[in-house]
């Protein structure tokens, strides 16, 4: 519960809010756990003048509870925009989390999925890989980078807050996009990385690159196309580095 709650810190502080939908456990005792640890965590973030709050919810079915509680959220003028989620890759159900993400699309949030690698911490929060893919070959005259929109403004968050580095891993088997040290340049500056910000070119599988690239604390993707939960928990593991996984909600826009 450590990663989770420097997760969730990171990515809101100091002035974003987080609103916890618990599902009820009919366990009693796990329930019970589970209402102490979201009662100490809202303590803890209060205390950091953060806003959060938790509701616990009857759990009848996953998807179809979490469907209905983006609907209502669609209501209030300042909604939430993000669905957050936590993996345990021992015990989750990777069919919940699939649909999951389809219907967050549907109903216009964006989602952000945290996958922990079982023997690995967050206690060091220092250095952070942002792999970005499919970037458009036209992205400079549409200020697009397509899907990237928010990891990369998650990874601004994160290092701001754990006063960190990025490093910025763009995966380009895109015969008609060419990356110059002008074009670097240029990305570095219209997304405001920090000055130490180094940017990097791969080529190839997505996987194989990352199983190469193990000095980071904590990876961040976007969630490509068609990639499933299975595809997120394969790159944890091979990594052994702690992941987060993001998926635009198209009114993100990391370059305006």
């Amino acid at each position: 519960m450590l990663g989770l709650k420097i997760v969730w810190r990171s990515i809101i502080y100091p002035k974003g809010s987080l609103k916890i939908l618990a599902l009820r456990n009919e366990v009693e005792e796990e329930q019970n756990n589970m209402e102490k640890f979201l009662k100490n965590a809202v303590k803890k973030f209060k205390e950091s003048e953060l806003s959060v709050s938790y509701t616990v919810i009857d759990n009848n079915d996953f998807n179809t509870t979490v469907n209905v509680s983006m609907q209502s959220l669609n209501a209030p003028f300042f909604k939430p925009n993000i669905i957050f989620a936590s993996i345990d890759t021992a015990t989750s159900n990777f069919l919940y989390y699939n649909k999951l993400l389809l219907d967050t699309k549907k109903n216009s949030f964006g989602m952000i999925i945290f996958i922990p690698f079982s023997t690995a911490s967050l206690d060091i929060e220092k250095s952070i890989n942002l792999w970005m893919t499919n970037i458009p070959a036209d992205w400079k005259d549409t200020f697009s980078v397509k899907n990237n929109n928010l990891a990369a403004l998650v990874s601004l968050l994160i290092c701001k807050n754990w006063k960190g580095t990025i490093d910025v891993q763009i995966l380009n088997n895109n015969p008609n996009l060419s990356f110059s040290e002008v074009d670097k340049e240029d990305l570095h500056t219209m997304i405001r990385f920090p000055k130490q910000t180094q940017i990097h070119l791969k080529e190839g599988d997505l996987l194989e690159c990352v199983k190469n690239e193990r000095n980071a604390d904590v990876n961040i993707f976007n969630i490509e196309q068609n990639m499933q939960i299975e595809d997120m928990v394969k790159l944890v593991n091979q990594s052994r580095i702690s992941a987060i996984f993001c998926a635009d909600s198209e009114f993100e826009n990391v370059l305006v």
